[in-house]
Formats: structure tokens, C-alpha cells, sequence
């Protein structure tokens, strides 16, 4: 893939994730619709990367850093499209990661961006908090570690949960 079109493929994701989070009543209301345009972002060799990098974590139940995340997937890339720190990397890959998760709530799976987490507390950005008008709300460190959980088991098999649903 040439730089053009990593750039304009960069470009097509933001303007689908812009388009979610200013109609995100509509999506609400039309979850079908939620979920055929993450199927179109899944033809975006960018966000496939990005999701398949979280799948492979939680299939080995295991948290990953934001700055993490951003490297592995650059990597495969072979060129720095996501900011791997400061302020634009939380800017940057927030947005990816909400619609991540609500896609995946809508799916029926636990919350898979609760496994990417911020190296100064081990605990996910703030956009995580904020993401809770379309989705279960989770208010504490507790439920974040029992959602963690529920994601490595439902991926990996991993873990023995209690008072799963």
C-alpha cells in the first residue's frame, strides 16, 4: 500500500468515526447500522490492524498500553499513522476505540477496549468513562477489572468469572 493511500484510507477512518459520533442517536436508535459500518471499517487495513491487535491481547489475556497499541500496529503499517504519545494519542485512538466497544456490545461481547490502558495508573482513558451513553455504564476500577476479565474469558477462555451474565 502506498503512502497516498495510507493517508487517504487514514482520512476515510475519520471521516466514519466523525460521521458516528455526530448522527450517535441515529446509530443508537439503528444498531444495524452501527454494525454494517464497522463491517465497512474492517475493509480499512488500518482498523482491522488496530482490532486484531486487541483480539490477539485479549485472546492471550493480556492489557496493552495506549502508546503500545499504537506501536504494534504502526509496525505492521511499516510507518508511524497513529501518534505513539501525548495528548494526540489518546485523541487519536479514543474515537477508534469507542465504536470498537459498541460494536462489540451490540455483538453481545464484553467491552474489548477495556483491556487498552494508560501506563501512568493501568487504567483505561478517559474517553472509556465517557463512551457510557450508548453502552453499560462502569463506574469503578472494580468493574473495569471484572469487564477485563470478561473479555479475556470470552476471547481466551482464560479466566473463571463469577456472576458472569
Amino acid at each position: 500500500m502506498t503512502n497516498n493511500n495510507k493517508n487517504r484510507e487514514v482520512q476515510e477512518i475519520r471521516k466514519l468515526i466523525r460521521e458516528v459520533y455526530n448522527n450517535g442517536e441515529e446509530y443508537r436508535r439503528n444498531p444495524k447500522k452501527l454494525i454494517r459500518l464497522f463491517r465497512k471499517l474492517l475493509n480499512y487495513h488500518l482498523w482491522r490492524e488496530i482490532y486484531m491487535t486487541l483480539i490477539k491481547k485479549a485472546i492471550d489475556g493480556k492489557t496493552i498500553y495506549y502508546s503500545e497499541l499504537a506501536y504494534e500496529v504502526n509496525k505492521i503499517m511499516g510507518e508511524t499513522l497513529l501518534p505513539e504519545q501525548g495528548n494526540q494519542l489518546g485523541v487519536t485512538l479514543g474515537p477508534i476505540l469507542g465504536i470498537i466497544s459498541w460494536y462489540e456490545y451490540l455483538c453481545g461481547r464484553p467491552l474489548l477496549s477495556a483491556i487498552v490502558i494508560r501506563k501512568s495508573d493501568n487504567t483505561p482513558g478517559d474517553g472509556f468513562w465517557g463512551m457510557n451513553e450508548y453502552i453499560p455504564k462502569i463506574d469503578n476500577i472494580e468493574e473495569i477489572e471484572e469487564e477485563q476479565k470478561r473479555v479475556f474469558f470470552c476471547w481466551g477462555g482464560k479466566f473463571d468469572i463469577k456472576n458472569s451474565g
